[in-house]
């Protein structure tokens, strides 16, 4: 894919970047055009929200953190999204707001902000979640909000203050907990006639990897 086309938005109190119809189905995201100059490496390192709408992609923009180093605020919005995990967020360790509404992932793992410790609010409204890692909370000391609604298995959002999050943490252990195991998850998964999407996203979650014969084989798994 290469270049991305964004717009870029800045002022005093503010510098941010709006991507449209990004898609990384077949490489990642290696630079940025604009009608501003972007030469400048100070101009990325002010960046501190990306927005990007309706898009395709199946697996987290990771790379990101490569241009933005200082994002605080992320949001991707009807792009098929379909998995995250912990890996993914490494690079941002000043994030603060993650929403990622409208998408399809269906699986939140139990680390998923493990690399993520100054995040306060979250937001996987209207997605396919039906399962959660019961330690999600672990690393979550700052959390102020936390978006759950119109998802299969669960439907709440938690605000501090408002609701109680004792409430959510028994809704996910009642209605979202983990029947299998990754692994078991995986073996059914090498049942399947794999496309080239659905070996991404295992790729992408570190269950399985791809000889060069474009052979798949199994690799780890995490709870």
């Amino acid at each position: 894919m290469g270049d991305v086309q964004v717009d870029f938005i800045k002022n005093d109190e503010t510098c941010f970047i709006i991507l449209l119809y990004v898609n990384t189905m077949n490489s990642k995201i290696t630079s940025f055009k604009s009608i501003d100059d972007l030469n400048d490496p100070e101009i990325y390192r002010k960046v501190t929200r990306v927005f990007i709408y309706p898009s395709y992609l199946p697996t987290f923009p990771s790379e990101l953190s490569d241009f933005f180093p200082n994002l605080e605020y992320i949001e991707i919005y009807n792009a098929e999204m379909k998995t995250i995990c912990s890996k993914d967020l490494k690079g941002f360790t000043k994030l603060k707001k993650l929403r990622l509404d409208f998408n399809k992932i269906s699986y939140l793992p139990g680390n998923l902000f493990e690399f993520t410790p100054k995040i306060s609010q979250i937001s996987f409204a209207n997605n396919k979640i039906t399962k959660i890692g019961p330690q999600i909370f672990d690393k979550l000391e700052n959390l102020i909000k936390f978006d759950l609604r119109g998802n299969p298995n669960i439907s709440y959002k938690y605000n501090k203050g408002v609701q109680d999050l004792n409430a959510l943490k028994f809704l996910i252990q009642e209605q979202c907990k983990l029947i299998i195991s990754l692994k078991d998850m995986a073996k059914e998964v090498l049942k399947l006639n794999m496309n080239d999407e659905v070996r991404m996203i295992t790729h992408h979650l570190g269950i399985f990897d791809m000889d060069d014969n474009r052979k798949t084989k199994f690799v780890k798994c995490y709870y």
